[in-house]
């Protein structure tokens, strides 16, 4: 897997790090604060190229999906989902 990006984020004064890596077929994202993870959820999007390949998608969705996965992660840590919060 190779690092493509990674964004900074600020949340409740806290800084995480969203990383997005390339893999074989697609995506996968993660979160951490001081280089550990935030929680234990994994984003990612396969591409089949006999189903969907990743032009298909950005057609489709009018969208990145790695953009959207980043979203999510982000969404996640906005709404408690981190080691140490109770929901």
């Amino acid at each position: 897997m190779e690092i493509i990006k990674t964004d900074d984020f600020e949340f409740n004064d806290e800084v995480y790090q969203i990383v997005l890596y390339r893999n074989k077929n697609g995506f996968m994202v993660k979160a951490f604060k001081n280089e550990r993870a935030v929680n234990h959820y994994t984003y990612s999007v396969d591409f089949n190229t006999d189903f969907i390949t990743e032009k298909d998608y950005e057609l489709y969705y009018a969208e990145k999906a790695y953009e959207r996965l980043m979203q999510v992660a982000k969404k996640d840590i906005e709404e408690g989902l981190t080691f140490g919060n109770k929901l």
